[in-house]
């Protein structure tokens, strides 16, 4: 599957910073981190640590994002906002919903990241992904072939690389080319009491994308969390 987009290119390179905890947080206690997170922060957290407005929502790319990444709780911070991870205290209690647990600072790493759409191929797995409302659910489900819907999610992901994009600030006019290897994994995930379809899938793009950052619906709570992973051998001659 091919996508054209056309755009006006710009360099940005830019720092990806992950902070890491020791302590215990479940996949779906994400947005509850958050929230105890920017509680103990108090007035004073800067607005893209919680995506507000307000009592609206900054309807943007979230460059701040809460996650559970190798079993620790984490936050990842994209550009200059990360600079802001650097001040978290060493050890803090949070209410995780009426449980309060124990956090300490953990592993912190900052990696340069340049954005770039390019003639190699690389892979990702995506994990907990939400590619889909509950509008253009009903049409995936409409969809009467598997092609179809495959063809139709590949489309989803093109416009979260692009949301991904605009959110960091980066424009191009390369072709990007996404397809969708494999489907390892489809099961219903809920979000403030939504149902929405979660996939764990493979994708192979010409884009690159740092490890860690998610796309999607709800990617600043853990959603969609994308990693690199190395092209199987039997896949590296049709991509050439």
């Amino acid at each position: 599957m091919i996508f054209c987009i056309f755009a006006t290119k710009s360099k940005n390179i830019m720092d990806i910073t992950t902070v890491s905890f020791h302590g215990k947080l479940r996949h779906g206690e994400e947005q509850m981190f958050r929230g105890a997170f920017l509680k103990m922060m108090g007035e004073d957290a800067p607005l893209l640590f919680h995506n507000h407005i307000g009592d609206g929502l900054r309807y943007s790319y979230p460059l701040i994002q809460y996650k559970v990444l190798d079993a620790c709780p984490a936050i990842v911070g994209i550009g200059d906002v990360g600079t802001s991870l650097m001040d978290l205290p060493k050890q803090c209690q949070l209410l995780i919903g009426d449980q309060p647990r124990e956090y300490q600072l953990g592993k912190m790493s900052i990696q340069p990241y340049e954005p770039e759409i390019s003639g190699e191929p690389k892979m990702y797995a995506i994990t907990r992904y939400i590619p889909l409302n509950t509008a253009n659910m009903e049409e995936f489900d409409s969809l009467p072939a598997l092609t179809d819907r495959i063809c139709f999610l590949e489309n989803i992901i093109n416009a979260n690389f692009l949301a991904f994009f605009k959110g960091i600030g980066y424009h191009c006019d390369e072709e990007i080319h996404t397809a969708i290897s494999s489907i390892d994994k489809r099961y219903d995930l809920y979000y403030k009491g939504v149902r929405f379809y979660g996939f764990d899938l493979k994708i192979i793009s010409n884009v690159d994308i740092p490890d860690n950052v998610g796309l999607g619906k709800s990617s600043s709570v853990g959603f969609g969390v994308v990693r690199r992973i190395t092209i199987p051998a039997v896949y590296k001659a049709k991509l050439r």
